[in-house]
């Protein structure tokens, strides 16, 4: 049996009430809901610090990265900064290159191989 929209709205009225009063719960399923509500507040705050290492790279260094970008855009302006999209292609295309190039004790390029899934990344397996 399906539901309408509006029977559906309703179900799920009646379901947020039921789940509305914490103090109500245990202690087990109140730390788990902050639990889960610190993990999403981090991954929101590593999205910002990521868009914003973007947006900084794109902006302080726009001529290394229109250099190294190999993509092809309709209105490509290299005299204004990157979007963010275009950073992060040009970061992506050049992590082989890095970790292929990159002296084995390099603490980063060392951090980074190991964390690499070579099956993800035909060009990553070069790297090993």
């Amino acid at each position: 049996m399906t539901m309408t929209h509006l029977e559906t709205a309703r179900y799920r009225s009646r379901d947020v009430r039921n789940l509305g009063y914490m103090h109500r719960k245990s202690e087990q399923y109140r730390r788990r809901v902050a639990r889960k509500v610190d993990a999403y507040h981090r991954s929101v705050q590593l999205g910002c610090i990521a868009q914003g290492l973007l947006l900084h790279l794109g902006f302080h260094r726009s001529r290394s990265v229109w250099h190294h970008f190999k993509g092809w855009l309709r209105t490509q302006d290299r005299d204004a900064s990157p979007s963010e999209w275009v950073v992060r292609e040009t970061l992506r295309d050049a992590l082989p290159d890095f970790l292929h190039n990159a002296p084995r004790d390099h603490p980063f390029a060392k951090k980074l191989r190991g964390l690499t899934d070579r099956t993800r990344c035909p060009r990553c397996r070069r790297c090993a």
